[in-house]
């Protein structure tokens, strides 16, 4: 089984780098590429365990197509 790959991800530019969505829209910007990286991961499991979860579930309940 393969896995999803992350919807949320970092984009550096001129030693910035920016948490962008899954649409590609800048969330915020970060001056090092560790506080970025770890808004990405919090970002992530975020939409993992909510936003993802609760999908499959309203799926399986039958509320929406």
């Amino acid at each position: 089984m393969e896995s999803e790959p992350d919807p949320y991800r970092i984009d550096s530019d001129a030693g910035r780098f920016h948490v962008c969505d899954p649409a590609g829209r800048v969330v915020m910007t970060c001056h090092d590429e560790g506080s970025a990286t770890h808004y990405v991961v919090l970002l992530n499991e975020a939409y993992r365990r909510g936003f993802k979860s609760g999908c499959k579930h309203s799926r399986a309940s039958g509320q929406t197509k």
